[in-house]
């Protein structure tokens, strides 16, 4: 069984959706496999966000089918 929490969850206020979002270093197997799930099976819509010595950037939107 693979349980995944992402980082963080929120209300978007335009949508009045949940909306879940990851803080990602750098991406391991695991993570990859965590992914494919999320996008088949996911409650919502996940952010994934990746950042560089000067910024944080929104890398990627996953949308569950």
């Amino acid at each position: 069984r693979i349980c995944y929490i992402p980082d963080f969850k929120f209300i978007d206020l335009v949508t009045q959706n949940y909306v879940w979002a990851e803080a990602k270093g750098f991406e391991t197997d695991v993570w990859k496999i965590k992914k494919r799930l999320w996008e088949y099976y996911g409650p919502g819509k996940l952010e994934i966000y990746k950042s560089n010595a000067k910024k944080v950037f929104l890398k990627e939107v996953l949308n569950p089918k």
